[in-house]
């Protein structure tokens, strides 16, 4: 959840200086999430210790599942080189590990594979165990992309006004940004070789990134270079965030405030829950409205868009920016739903979709599995590869709506969380004479990616789940393979000018571009 809302006020500017004074609240969250041993009579799952044979049995587990049931095992890595990287880790594991280390080890495994729904679960959140000795994490949020710097996006001492939001950083304990990112990504798993999805996932938590790789107990202060949002640089020293005492400190101001009412958390409207995952915003200044999807996954999508584009007819809106930046996929029918709202001729989901087959080497700790045997009777016979296709999403033609089909410029917004069900909602519709793609390349491969039913591989010792997709998708097969993500046909990276003033640089460009025409 607090990836979640990391990764919301990121895209969402003007939210954030309404909520920078409980940055010190959050982090004491994301502290719990960081602690790699606590107090107490029974210590959480995730600091469980695992025998070296118990992770040995669990890494092959996972190995020969994916090896034999995930379709696109070999797609962008030989198969001979992730059998190698699996079979380095065997041999380096030789002491015992706690759960969430094994974890680590397990993400770095599959990483090769390149395929972003292919990853290993997050445990579960974890109860406010605090330990009995101090601990402390790097105390800034950093905003990081293709560049050698980064740039802060808040500080967890909220009154240090010189570290403060736009502050570009370039090192840390003399090593560059680079050096730290190049080790953080051999962890997070993408479709292919794209990159934005991998900065988009550390600029989510940095500190937690920073302190599961590198972080120690002894890390009581760091070492930074950066430059101040008035141009000078610096050469400085900053604590680290001691989770114990801001914790205590908290604890006594609650306590010495026991007039003061205890505030009450309010309670949402359905409407308001609705709004935090889909919404429409009309501009009548601009004659633009902005519909903004974070999943396809949520039920009422479709009858939401089609009140939508009755309103974007009624009031006669002739731009349109459908925002995906935070839109991680979902159903297919969802997105095929939008995408006949707005494209003009047929739409096909994709040219193949096929599955090796569910016959898994350790069937027991496969879940779905009762399921995944019963579709598999229905799909058919297997092609000349031994593959079982769904024929459905390859041959159906989707025509375009009639009533409220819109028809004016179309501007669709991506960016490293653009992924899966909403990459191919950006696939469809680019090139389309009145549609542009601005922002960032997407999460999601250009080419198409392994998904469609994605059960977990529950592991018997570590009770880990590692999610395996099943049917490779190709959207195009006359496409060339290019083992990217969906370019954009404006592309705009983050500058450290725009983070400090708050500014989104996407729809500051999307709005001046509509301004002028």
């Amino acid at each position: 959840m607090l990836l979640q809302f990391r990764n919301y006020i990121c895209t969402n500017q003007n939210l954030v200086k309404s909520i920078n004074n409980f940055y010190s609240i959050i982090f004491l969250f994301i502290s719990a999430a960081l602690i790699t041993s606590c107090a107490g009579t029974k210590p959480p799952h995730a600091f469980t210790k695992l025998g070296p044979q118990q992770m040995k049995q669990e890494l092959q587990i996972v190995h020969q599942t994916l090896k034999n049931n995930h379709p696109s095992y070999s797609w962008f890595t030989p198969a001979e080189k992730i059998d190698s990287n699996f079979q380095a880790i065997y041999n380096s594991i030789n002491d015992s590990l706690n759960v969430q280390q094994f974890r680590m080890i397990l993400s770095k495994a599959v990483e090769p594979i390149k395929c972003g729904h292919t990853a290993i679960r997050s445990l579960e959140p974890l109860p406010s165990y605090i330990k009995q000795k101090h601990d402390y994490i790097f105390p800034l949020y950093l905003k990081v992309w293709n560049n050698d710097s980064a740039v802060i996006l808040a500080n967890a001492f909220t009154k240090d006004s010189g570290l403060s939001r736009g502050v570009v950083i370039y090192s840390i304990n003399r090593l560059t940004i680079n050096n730290y990112l190049d080790s953080i990504f051999q962890f997070i798993s993408t479709d292919a070789y794209n990159q934005t999805h991998k900065y988009q996932i550390v600029s989510n938590n940095f500190p937690a990134w920073f302190k599961n790789i590198y972080g120690s107990k002894s890390d009581t202060a760091f070492n930074i270079t950066g430059r101040y949002t008035n141009g000078n640089y610096f050469d400085t020293t900053i604590l680290g965030y001691d989770i114990v005492y801001q914790d205590s400190l908290l604890k006594a101001k609650r306590k010495a405030d026991t007039l003061s009412p205890k505030p009450k958390l309010p309670t949402l409207t359905r409407e308001q829950k609705r709004l935090q995952y889909r919404s429409l915003k009309i501009d009548t200044t601009l004659n633009m409205a902005v519909l903004d999807i974070k999943t396809f996954s949520k039920s009422g999508t479709k009858k939401f868009f089609k009140k939508s584009f009755r309103a974007l007819n009624k009031q006669g809106i002739k731009n349109l920016v459908v925002e995906l930046r935070s839109n991680g996929g979902g159903r297919l029918d969802n997105s095929t739903n939008l995408i006949r709202y707005l494209k003009k001729d047929n739409y096909r989901v994709a040219d193949s979709i096929y599955t090796r087959g569910f016959d898994f080497p350790y069937p027991k700790y496969v879940t779905q599995r009762f399921w995944l045997n019963l579709e598999y009777l229905f799909l058919g016979k297997k092609d000349a590869n031994g593959n079982k296709h769904l024929k459905h999403y390859e041959k159906t033609q989707h025509k375009p709506f009639r009533k409220n089909h819109f028809d004016g410029n179309i501007y669709i917004v991506t960016g490293g969380s653009t992924f899966s069900a909403s990459t191919l909602f950006t696939n469809a519709l680019q090139g389309q004479d009145n549609v542009l793609v601005v922002g960032e390349e997407t999460g999601g491969g250009n080419y198409g990616n392994t998904a469609i039913h994605i059960p977990d591989i529950v592991l018997p010792h570590s009770k880990i789940k590692v999610r395996i997709p099943l049917f490779r998708m190709v959207l195009n097969k006359d496409k060339e393979l290019v083992p990217r993500g969906i370019f954009p046909n404006v592309e705009i990276p983050p500058t450290a000018e725009f983070i400090k003033n708050n500014i989104d640089p996407k729809m500051h460009y999307i709005e001046k571009r509509i301004s002028k025409s």
